[in-house]
Protein backbone atom coordinates (compact mmCIF):
# COMPACT_ATOMS: atom_id res chain seq x y z
CA UNK A 1 0.00 0.00 0.00
CA UNK A 2 2.65 2.00 1.03
CA UNK A 3 4.63 1.95 -2.68
CA UNK A 4 1.20 2.25 -4.31
CA UNK A 5 0.69 5.75 -2.19
CA UNK A 6 3.83 6.73 -2.93
CA UNK A 7 3.75 6.47 -6.98
CA UNK A 8 0.24 8.19 -6.94
CA UNK A 9 2.46 11.25 -5.43
CA UNK A 10 4.19 11.46 -8.07
CA UNK A 11 7.96 9.67 -7.06
CA UNK A 12 8.57 7.02 -8.99
CA UNK A 13 9.32 3.53 -6.99
CA UNK A 14 8.44 0.07 -8.05
CA UNK A 15 10.71 -1.69 -5.13
CA UNK A 16 10.97 -1.65 -1.50
CA UNK A 17 14.78 -0.74 -2.27
CA UNK A 18 13.33 2.35 -4.66
CA UNK A 19 11.94 3.15 -1.31
CA UNK A 20 15.51 2.59 0.49
CA UNK A 21 17.01 5.16 -2.12
CA UNK A 22 14.49 7.72 -1.76
CA UNK A 23 15.08 7.58 1.70
CA UNK A 24 18.50 8.15 1.50
CA UNK A 25 17.51 10.92 -0.15
CA UNK A 26 15.49 12.52 2.06
CA UNK A 27 12.62 12.64 -0.79
CA UNK A 28 9.60 14.93 1.05
CA UNK A 29 7.03 12.59 -0.24
CA UNK A 30 8.76 9.67 0.71
CA UNK A 31 9.30 10.95 4.21
CA UNK A 32 5.32 12.03 3.99
CA UNK A 33 4.00 8.99 3.20
CA UNK A 34 6.14 6.92 5.85
CA UNK A 35 5.43 9.21 8.16
CA UNK A 36 1.67 8.48 7.47
CA UNK A 37 1.87 5.05 7.42
CA UNK A 38 3.48 4.89 10.85
CA UNK A 39 1.02 7.20 12.43
CA UNK A 40 -1.76 4.86 11.36
CA UNK A 41 0.21 1.72 12.25
CA UNK A 42 0.90 3.55 15.90
CA UNK A 43 -2.82 4.67 16.35
CA UNK A 44 -3.91 0.72 15.57
CA UNK A 45 -1.30 -0.71 18.31
CA UNK A 46 -2.17 2.42 20.26
CA UNK A 47 -5.56 0.61 20.53
CA UNK A 48 -4.60 -2.91 20.63
CA UNK A 49 -2.40 -1.78 23.88
CA UNK A 50 -5.00 -0.48 25.94
CA UNK A 51 -6.37 -3.64 25.72
CA UNK A 52 -3.42 -6.05 25.93
CA UNK A 53 -1.39 -3.58 27.65
CA UNK A 54 1.86 -5.41 26.38
CA UNK A 55 5.11 -4.62 27.79
CA UNK A 56 6.78 -4.22 24.18
CA UNK A 57 5.63 -3.76 20.43
CA UNK A 58 8.02 -5.62 18.24
CA UNK A 59 7.27 -3.97 14.55
CA UNK A 60 9.20 -6.32 11.88
CA UNK A 61 9.49 -6.29 8.20
CA UNK A 62 11.69 -5.19 5.77
CA UNK A 63 10.36 -1.64 5.74
CA UNK A 64 12.10 -1.23 9.18
CA UNK A 65 15.17 -1.47 7.82
CA UNK A 66 14.86 -0.03 4.91
CA UNK A 67 13.67 3.18 6.60
CA UNK A 68 14.10 2.66 10.28
CA UNK A 69 12.43 6.28 10.74
CA UNK A 70 9.01 4.48 10.79
CA UNK A 71 9.37 2.50 13.81
CA UNK A 72 10.02 5.84 15.69
CA UNK A 73 6.78 6.97 13.64
CA UNK A 74 5.21 4.12 14.88
CA UNK A 75 6.39 5.11 18.29
CA UNK A 76 5.68 8.38 18.84
CA UNK A 77 1.87 8.08 17.76
CA UNK A 78 1.83 5.67 20.44
CA UNK A 79 3.26 7.69 22.73
CA UNK A 80 0.55 10.64 21.92
CA UNK A 81 -2.45 7.99 21.78
CA UNK A 82 -1.19 6.30 25.36
CA UNK A 83 -0.55 9.07 26.93
CA UNK A 84 -3.55 9.29 29.25
CA UNK A 85 -2.07 6.11 31.14
CA UNK A 86 1.25 6.52 30.92
CA UNK A 87 1.79 3.01 33.24
CA UNK A 88 0.52 1.47 29.92
CA UNK A 89 3.41 2.63 27.28
CA UNK A 90 5.40 0.02 26.01
CA UNK A 91 8.71 0.07 24.54
CA UNK A 92 8.50 -0.25 21.07
CA UNK A 93 11.49 -1.24 18.71
CA UNK A 94 11.98 -2.93 15.42
CA UNK A 95 12.96 -6.71 15.20
CA UNK A 96 16.29 -8.04 14.43
CA UNK A 97 14.79 -11.27 13.71
CA UNK A 98 14.10 -12.74 10.26
CA UNK A 99 10.77 -11.77 8.52
CA UNK A 100 9.75 -15.01 9.33
CA UNK A 101 9.89 -14.62 13.08
CA UNK A 102 6.29 -13.90 13.59
CA UNK A 103 5.47 -17.56 12.44
CA UNK A 104 7.96 -19.02 14.64
CA UNK A 105 6.21 -16.77 17.33
CA UNK A 106 2.92 -17.90 16.37
CA UNK A 107 4.19 -21.57 16.43
CA UNK A 108 5.81 -20.84 20.19
CA UNK A 109 2.71 -19.59 21.47
CA UNK A 110 0.53 -22.42 19.89
CA UNK A 111 2.92 -24.76 22.11
CA UNK A 112 2.71 -22.53 25.13
CA UNK A 113 6.33 -21.58 24.88
CA UNK A 114 5.58 -17.72 24.74
CA UNK A 115 6.67 -15.74 27.77
CA UNK A 116 3.47 -14.05 26.93
CA UNK A 117 1.55 -17.03 27.30
CA UNK A 118 2.99 -19.30 29.68
CA UNK A 119 1.11 -18.07 32.77
CA UNK A 120 -2.44 -19.23 31.08
CA UNK A 121 -3.77 -22.39 32.66
CA UNK A 122 -3.97 -25.21 30.29
CA UNK A 123 -7.38 -26.46 28.81
CA UNK A 124 -9.13 -27.97 31.29
CA UNK A 125 -12.29 -29.20 29.49
CA UNK A 126 -14.20 -27.16 31.94
CA UNK A 127 -16.71 -25.99 29.17
CA UNK A 128 -18.39 -28.98 27.93
CA UNK A 129 -20.95 -29.66 24.95
CA UNK A 130 -24.98 -29.47 25.68
CA UNK A 131 -25.51 -33.33 25.34
CA UNK A 132 -29.03 -33.03 22.77
CA UNK A 133 -31.79 -35.42 22.69
CA UNK A 134 -33.96 -35.74 20.15
CA UNK A 135 -37.84 -36.32 20.44
CA UNK A 136 -39.61 -39.06 18.50
CA UNK A 137 -41.94 -37.25 17.13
Amino acid sequence: AMLAEIRARGVDVGTLDDVGREVARSQPVVDEVLREAGAAVGRALAAAAMAVNPASIVIGGEITGIAPAIVEHIASTLRYELSCVAEAMPTVKASDRPDFAGAIGAIAALFRESPVLAAYPAATGAIQQPTTTRSSL
